[in-house]
């Protein structure tokens, strides 16, 4: 089960001349992942054409300016940069310029929004209005000395990460290492900073806002623009707050939902149904509020096309190059095997083939015998994304149950 992160609201504090700000954060729980799970047992390479990308529009250099900064007007940029300045000496409060109510909600909000090492402050804070100026009055969660000490940690595990990146690694494959080592090392649930980037990469447990935030920690320390998104998602019927990130490879926008590729079975496997999937992609699922449009349009980063596990047809190349990745996949003793298929049409048409037509337990034994691994040919645990075509194989049972 799944708690969210529910969405943002203000209130008025009765007095004048306050204003409070709170981001709540709900009990919510709801069940995402991989969405029908099936287990169905029985009684060089060739290419595969991708789908092709519109050029970029405009200026595609990566901004300079934090995304949630560059949303604000002059008067709400100088109070944040005066915000940012001190907050991090742990002041009981700090003066700035005079500002109203919806500028102190829109500058609280792009302070913890782009800041995710912001962690150190609780989800309440005050502004006092003045004639001339403001007081921001933040409430915090630890100590300076804790968050000294916690920050530290945190610092030990983002360098363990960085490590992990091999020189000449371009912005794909750091986004990738990134994507699944925080999958590896972060099971969803609830710790005592779950929705922070401490909860996330030291206590290695989080929700949704935590998986976000450290990704956009991690991002932003490979120098890789990307900001959050919050909004509403669906699964299983029901509709609850959510936040997963906008990341820029090659100065274009993709989603990147790190939560909802952690499939939760125990494994550490990462899936990839929304790596650098577009906005139209995850219609169905994601309704974004807060930017509620990021211009993710573009596919050519998109895991699947990447990889070269997109199929824009089901033919005898397609089956080879199907059967190759299945080959990679084993001999790299990975337990998650996912494609991606152009249509809806295709998809039905190549899973009836692989599953009902019991294709698969061929292409499994020819992986098996080409890696000369001990591998069970006789069973498949699958599942499949409709809305985005997506065919998943958890292949931990294949390996688990070999004789």
């Amino acid at each position: 089960m799944k708690k969210v992160l529910a969405a943002l609201c203000v209130i008025i504090a009765l007095g004048a001349g306050l204003w409070y700000f709170r981001e709540d954060l709900s009990d919510l729980a709801w069940n995402i992942g991989l969405p029908t799970l099936f287990e169905f047992s029985q009684t060089e390479p060739p290419t595969v054409q991708a789908p092709q990308d519109p050029p970029v529009p405009g200026d595609a250099e990566v901004p300079s300016e934090k995304y949630f900064f560059s949303l604000l007007n002059e008067r709400q940029r100088q109070a944040y940069e005066e915000i940012r300045a001190q907050i991090f000496e742990f002041p009981e409060k700090i003066r700035t310029l005079k500002i109203d109510e919806d500028d102190f909600t829109a500058v609280h909000r792009a302070l913890i929004y782009d800041n995710p090492e912001l962690f150190f402050l609780t989800n309440t804070a005050v502004m006092e209005f003045h004639t001339f100026a403001c007081w921001y009055k933040p409430e915090y969660s630890c100590t300076p000395e804790q968050y000294s000490g916690m920050l530290a940690a945190l610092e030990r595990e983002r360098q363990a990460v960085f490590a992990a990146v091999p020189p000449g690694a371009d912005d794909y494959q750091k986004e990738k290492i990134v994507h699944d080592l925080l999958i590896a090392s972060c099971s969803y649930g609830e710790s005592e900073h779950d929705s922070d980037i401490y909860g996330a990469l030291v206590e290695h447990r989080a929700i949704c806002s935590g998986y976000a935030k450290a990704a956009k920690y991690l991002l932003d320390g490979l120098g890789i623009y990307n900001y959050l998104v919050s909004g509403d998602a669906v699964s299983g019927g029901s509709r609850e707050s959510h936040m997963w990130n906008t990341v820029s490879i090659g100065g274009k926008p993709y989603y990147l939902d790190v939560t909802w590729d952690d499939a939760d079975s125990g494994s550490g496997a990462a899936g990839y149904t929304y790596f650098n999937v577009t906005q139209a992609g995850v219609a169905l699922s994601h309704f974004p509020e807060y930017p509620p449009e990021s211009g993710c349009i573009y596919r050519d980063q998109n895991y699947f096309v990447r990889e070269g596990r997109w199929f824009s047809a089901w033919d005898d190349n397609a089956r080879a190059v199907f059967e190759n990745r299945l080959v990679e996949t084993v001999r790299d003793g990975g337990v998650s095997f996912d494609v991606a298929f152009d249509t809806a049409l295709l998809r039905e048409s190549a899973v009836g083939e692989l599953i009902e037509g019991q294709r698969i337990f061929r292409m499994l034994r020819s992986a098996a015998q080409r890696t000369e691994t001990d591998l069970r040919t006789d069973i498949v645990n699958y599942s499949v994304v409709e809305e985005l075509n997506v065919l998943h194989i958890d292949l931990t049972k294949n390996y688990e149950d070999a004789e």
